[in-house]
């Protein structure tokens, strides 16, 4: 039986880093494939994942911010006609609510929800940040549906909200050009026969990664030659290479940057690190198990535990805590986690899946 063609918007806010901009382009891409139409709105035309928005995809945008874009979606809603509205983020779950419902528009909202909510209001605060909350509160009562990206953060939300129908659709993580990916050049240079422990993801706070260099200090103590390579960008770049600077740690610590396609350094690394605070599901712990490296991550509210199904498919460690977290890695270097089970779970989280589970609530 044929597919039944569905027009579809996605609404990330901004292409910026991170899993929301990536993993709504995984999607968008596996829908084209499948011969859907998709349209791609965006607050603002911006974003170091702009250039990867697929050829195929419409794309419209709005006006900077998601309250200044208000009437613009309102009005491609209203124009355009969608069967399926996709938002990401509370922010943005609540402009797509009240621009749907002030539109009229017959297309299908549905809310997703992307990290850890309690986690969340722990370094959030403000007027604006309680507004959105309070009109979170209402709309996910009254929402189309509302998607978690893992039990986490489903049971997470529930513990907050009362959302009657949120049901858990993992992210479009995996698409058909994964090993083409895998096996794509890199641009740093390492050194040859030494193992390289991989961390990638924003230099925030929440990733955790002052915890990684000093726990790296201890491995490379006892494990010459050992090299760490953070991939990413933000805020936090000058303090932790202050921090690589103190531990004498120069020649074998690297932060690129941000990296276009990070999995082929996952391909060529021994260990991936994953040290966060908090998580909703994270994309790159995914991918390197799919690439078939060993994963150490900590036990972070938020869904790393239920990608590692609590230690099967890689090694769990208490937050903030450079001492067991050197243990782990130091452990995985001696005895790697890589077999079948760990690549096909990986593996599991395809875009290919996530497409499904998506169309099908139009059916439900």
């Amino acid at each position: 039986m044929l597919e039944q063609k569905k027009h579809i918007c996605l609404f990330p806010g901004r292409l910026n880093l991170g899993g929301v901009g990536k993993n709504t382009l995984n999607l968008a891409e596996a829908l084209v494939q499948r011969g859907h139409k998709v349209d791609l709105f965006l607050t603002t035309l911006a974003g170091e994942y702009k250039s990867l928005i697929p050829g195929d995809v419409n794309v419209y945008y709005g006006k900077g911010s998601a309250i200044k874009s208000f009437w613009a979606l309102r009005a491609y809603l209203r124009r355009e006609s969608p069967d399926m509205l996709i938002t990401a983020r509370d922010y943005l779950n609540v402009v797509g609510f009240i621009a749907s419902k002030l539109s009229f528009s017959r297309a299908l909202h549905v809310a997703t929800l992307r990290t850890s909510l309690t986690a969340d209001r722990q370094v959030r605060s403000g007027f604006k940040y309680f507004v959105v909350q309070l009109l979170a509160k209402y709309s996910y009562k009254h929402m189309d549906s509302v998607v978690a990206v893992s039990q986490a953060v489903a049971d997470d939300y529930r513990s907050v909200f009362e959302i009657p129908d949120l049901r858990v659709i993992y992210n479009p993580i995996i698409t058909d050009r994964f090993d083409a990916l895998q096996g794509a050049d890199i641009e740093h240079k390492f050194a040859p026969n030494f193992p390289i422990i991989l961390a990638v993801g924003r230099l925030s706070p929440e990733k955790g990664f002052d915890t990684l260099i000093r726990a790296f200090s201890e491995v490379h103590s006892k494990r010459e030659g050992a090299q760490l390579c953070i991939l990413g960008e933000g805020p936090m770049r000058a303090e932790l290479e202050l921090l690589v600077e103190r531990l004498e740690l120069g020649d074998s610590v690297v932060m690129p940057g941000y990296i276009v396609n990070p999995i082929s350094y996952m391909a060529r690394s021994s260990v991936f690190v994953v040290p966060s605070l908090w998580e909703g599901l994270p994309t790159a712990m995914v991918e390197a198990l799919a690439a078939g490296v060993s994963v150490v991550a900590t036990r972070c509210p938020g869904g790393s535990a239920e990608i590692l199904a609590g230690g099967e498919f890689g090694t769990l460690v208490n937050m903030s805590s450079p001492g067991e977290l050197a243990n782990a890695i130091s452990l995985m270097l001696v005895n790697p986690l890589v077999n079948e089970k760990t690549i096909a779970r990986g593996r599991s989280f395809s875009a290919n899946s996530a497409v499904n589970q998506y169309l099908s609530l139009l059916n439900s």
